[in-house]
């Protein structure tokens, strides 16, 4: 990434809260993709289905438990940490060369017209998230303006107070549930406030992510568009940020990705003076 590419970027996410990056390696992110359709037609046992056209061929009898499956698929074959591997550039660029990436993310399925499939507009800070925590939404299929994430430009700027926001109540489902574990609070809440022309939608190409502040908010109502929406919601985060990084065990814990030498060298004075 060149000056002037980080520069731009930097601007962007400082001044919207968002910004649209283009990935080094795009092919890994393609053929992630391929490896989920894999999955996803042994599952289901149609040879022809793809990402875009799972609402096709899953109904909603099956939805539940073909997305649990591709998210354990997700996790077990380490996926999030190839994308890093892969895209490794843009995050030490973005982020900084010391970096801890999530192991379990969520892997998200938004099919057309399906509210349940989403969680609506919210700030991921909501639900415990740090601001030193970056969010990389990555989908696996292309999406247009009207499968897209949305997001409210700048409102990672605005203190938690200045926005209504009432508690749903408790949802059909328990913390540490299948459902929970995907993505899906188990106390939601719901802003009221309208947001007006600062909500819009980000669309990506293959190979591009949405990198993101968690005070940001975003999120989808329904899936305005005609293909099904497949993607990831990633968190990396500065391994020497000033918060506590849970292990790679715990719950959307995390497993280191990338360290500096400058940090290497740091350890091997705490090791050898017994610190």
């Amino acid at each position: 990434m060149d000056d002037s590419t980080y520069s731009e970027l930097n601007r962007h996410y400082l001044e919207k809260g968002w910004c649209r990056v283009d990935f080094p390696d795009p092919g890994a992110i393609a053929d992630i993709r391929d490896l989920l359709e894999t999955k996803l037609r042994a599952l289901c046992g149609d040879a022809e289905v793809t990402l875009t056209t799972y609402h096709q061929a899953i109904d909603d009898a099956r939805h539940a438990d073909i997305l649990w499956a591709l998210a354990n698929y997700f996790w077990d074959e380490e996926l999030s940490y190839r994308i890093g591997q892969t895209q490794l550039s843009v995050f030490r660029a973005f982020i900084g060369p010391d970096l801890h990436i999530q192991g379990q993310p969520y892997l998200r399925i938004s099919r057309p017209g399906k509210s349940t499939d989403n969680i609506g507009l919210h700030r991921d800070t909501f639900y415990g998230q740090s601001p030193y925590e970056v969010t990389v939404h990555i989908p696996f299929t292309t999406v247009d303006a009207d499968s897209a994430l949305c997001v409210a430009d700048d409102t990672h700027l605005n203190a938690e107070a200045d926005f209504e926001v009432v508690s749903k109540g408790k949802a059909d489902w328990d913390k540490g549930s299948p459902r929970h574990l995907m993505g899906f609070p188990y106390a939601p809440k719901k802003i009221l406030d309208d947001l007006g022309t600062r909500l819009h939608s980000v669309p990506l190409q293959l190979g591009q992510a949405m990198i993101f502040t968690p005070a940001l908010i975003h999120g989808q109502e329904v899936n305005r568009g005609d293909t099904t929406r497949v993607s990831t919601d990633l968190r990396i985060v500065n391994s020497l940020a000033p918060i506590h990084i849970k292990d790679k065990d715990a719950l959307r814990g995390y497993r280191e990705l990338s360290v500096s030498a400058a940090t290497q060298a740091a350890r091997g004075y705490h090791a050898n003076n017994g610190a």
